[in-house]
């Protein structure tokens, strides 16, 4: 399961378990027998087996509460123990330690949900699943709250988050942000690298001509190269007096659109500030620039064609974005001629904030 799903990990896993024919043999199979591969617990699950008493059982209870409720949403299954396993090194499932009771064990954990946390936490879901002798299984699901943070009333009055397999007080930072949370712009460009082969109109017959006359006259010609930068915001928060400064080793001819005014700047070669805000879900037209020079044409062969591209190295922008209450996010995009789509005369990147490199997308 994803947590790119529409249901969370914890909400995708209950609605598995409901699904099963025989719920209780599916949660019965969990622990692993020896030789086999661990069920190991995750940031969004965890395993209890039947506490020692009602003290034990409040401590535990008002814990998870507060651990999964201030992070993320998460899944407690009572009735399974669970202890530290290789390979990974955190808990797994390995044993049964039923619920005697589930239906009053869940009308306990109901009763106590008030008092448990300050303030309570809202929206739990419950699931009791008895088993042939009556013993069985109580599956609570804690909802990631609108109102954190949560203190646990009956383990020590702390303020808990869920971390990899356990539960751990919230340190000052986490606690500042839990207090205060605060809400910023996310913002990225998106890059094209457009060409045009010169003369245009011999480009234009050599596209449904290969001719050697056509190709020896398009080779020994030059092309021209141009940018066109969009601003993306998809952040939670409006982008305020937005000014971005440009990096490149190329000599450019800038041209803005109507959302931007032109700026010196000297730690790059043109700077832009913005005219109006930029929010959550908006794209700005930035700018575009054409090289100030014309390149040499070369020939490439892709299936069995003879096409023809600007000759250079590699081309990029590296954009510093500033904007009100953010940091500085600096992105960059870098082309190669091995990037340009023969058909479309273009290729296209998108830019995000360093650090986030898992975001890097190219389409040619």
């Amino acid at each position: 399961m994803s947590s790119t799903n529409s249901l969370s990990n914890a909400k995708a896993f209950l609605e598995h378990i409901r699904g099963q024919a025989d719920p209780f043999a599916f949660l019965s199979a969990l622990p692993s027998p020896p030789n086999s591969d661990p069920f190991f617990e995750e940031e969004w699950l965890d395993f209890k087996g039947r506490p020692q008493d009602e003290k034990d059982t409040k401590r535990i209870w008002s814990k998870a509460l507060s651990g999964y409720a201030n992070i993320t949403d998460g899944l407690v299954i009572w009735g399974i123990d669970a202890r530290t396993m290789p390979p990974r090194g955190i808990d797994a499932a390995c044993g049964l330690r039923l619920i005697a009771d589930p239906f009053a064990f869940e009308s306990r954990l109901r009763d106590w949900i008030r008092d448990a946390n300050n303030p309570p936490v809202m929206g739990v879901e419950y699931q009791s699943i008895p088993g042939p002798s009556g013993e069985g299984f109580v599956i609570c699901l804690v909802p990631e709250s609108r109102h954190k943070p949560h203190r646990a009333e009956f383990a020590d009055k702390h303020y808990y988050f869920r971390a990899g397999d356990d539960f751990l007080i919230a340190e000052p930072g986490l606690l500042r942000t839990l207090f205060y949370p605060q809400v910023y712009p996310y913002l990225w460009i998106e890059v094209s690298l457009n060409y045009e082969l010169n003369p245009r109109e011999i480009a234009a017959l050599y596209r449904e001509d290969q001719s050697v006359f056509l190709f020896n006259k398009l080779v020994n010609s030059t092309s021209s190269m141009s940018f066109d930068v969009k601003l993306h915001n998809t952040g939670q928060a409006t982008a305020k007096d937005i000014y971005v400064v440009v990096q490149t080793g190329d000599n450019l001819n800038y041209h803005w659109s109507m959302d931007w005014d032109s700026r010196k700047n000297p730690q790059g070669k043109a700077a832009f500030q913005a005219r109006r805000s930029l929010h959550p879900g908006e794209i700005s037209e930035l700018f575009s620039a054409s090289f100030q020079s014309d390149f040499h044409n070369r020939p490439f062969s892709q299936h069995n064609d003879w096409r023809i591209i600007p000759h250079f190295e590699k081309a990029y922008l590296r954009l510093l974005i500033y904007a009100e209450n953010s940091e500085m996010q600096e992105t960059m995009v870098e082309f190669e001629p091995e990037d340009l789509n023969y058909e479309t005369a273009s290729a296209t990147k998108n830019g995000y904030p360093m650090g986030n490199t898992s975001k890097v997308e190219v389409n040619p």
